[in-house]
């Protein structure tokens, strides 16, 4: 996986290919698994985040799950 790319936005800003990692692997059996979990954790400690695939989560549900998360720390003061 190795180093991020660095890119530029169209609107000049600098910015990043995020690597992508596809949960779907995840299920995979001897080096093919083993390969995924390289790259999981290469995505995990080498750039700190990574776009995550193959979750069967539809972006909808995500992004209404982000909004319920944040409703619940701003009323515990996180």
């Amino acid at each position: 996986m190795g180093e991020p790319n660095a890119t530029r936005e169209e609107d000049g800003r600098a910015g990043f290919d995020l690597p992508v990692v596809d949960l779907r692997r995840a299920a995979a059996a001897g080096e093919a698994r083993e390969a995924f979990l390289r790259e999981l954790r290469e995505a995990a400690r080498g750039f700190g985040f990574f776009y995550l695939t193959g979750h069967g989560v539809a972006g909808g549900e995500a992004l209404a799950g982000g909004a319920q998360r944040q409703a619940l720390a701003s009323r515990s003061g996180g």
